[in-house]
C-alpha cells in the first residue's frame, strides 16, 4: 500500500509573477518540489502570468505550467488565490503544495491548508521523504524532524 501510495506522488508549486518574470523565491519551491518523486506542476496566476509562465517552462524540472490569467490574481489576495489552488489541486491530484517563503507565501498557504482539511508545514528546510521534513522550532534555536 505504501509504495502504491508513493507512485502516486506529484506536487504542485505556486510561483508569484513579478512584472514579466517571476519571485526568486520560486526556485527553491520548485528545487523542494523536486525533491520528490513525481511530476512538479507551477501554476502563474496573475495579468502578467503568460510572461511568467514562459520563465517557468524553462526551469529544469518542472513537468507542467498552469496559467490562471486574471488581474484578481495580481497582488495575490489570499483568499481568491487559495481557492485558485485548491481547485487545481484537485484537479491535478497533487499530493504536495509548496510556495516560496514569502509574504504572499505564508499568507495563502494556511488558508489552502484549511481548505483542504491538513495540516501546513512552514519554513522547511529540508525534506527526507515524502512524509518527513526538517524545520527549525524555537526560534531557529532548535531542529525539529
Amino acid at each position: 500500500m505504501y509504495a502504491s501510495q508513493r507512485a502516486g506522488l506529484a506536487s504542485l508549486v505556486f510561483v508569484e509573477a513579478k512584472g514579466n518574470g517571476i519571485d526568486e523565491g520560486a526556485l527553491n519551491a520548485i528545487t523542494a518540489a523536486r525533491k520528490l518523486s513525481g511530476p512538479v506542476t507551477a501554476v502563474v496566476a496573475g495579468s502578467t502570468a503568460d510572461a511568467a509562465a514562459k520563465a517557468v517552462g524553462k526551469i529544469e524540472g518542472v513537468d507542467k505550467v498552469i496559467v490562471a490569467k486574471d488581474a484578481v490574481f495580481d497582488h495575490a489576495q489570499p483568499e481568491s488565490t487559495a481557492s485558485l489552488l485548491q481547485a487545481i489541486q484537485q484537479q491535478e491530484s497533487s499530493t504536495h503544495v509548496f510556495a516560496a517563503h514569502t509574504a504572499a507565501g505564508k499568507n495563502i498557504m494556511p488558508r489552502l491548508a484549511a481548505l483542504l482539511d491538513t495540516q501546513q508545514i512552514s519554513d522547511i528546510t529540508a525534506i527526507e521523504s515524502e512524509d518527513t521534513f526538517v524545520r527549525p522550532v524555537y526560534a531557529g534555536n532548535a531542529i525539529a524532524t
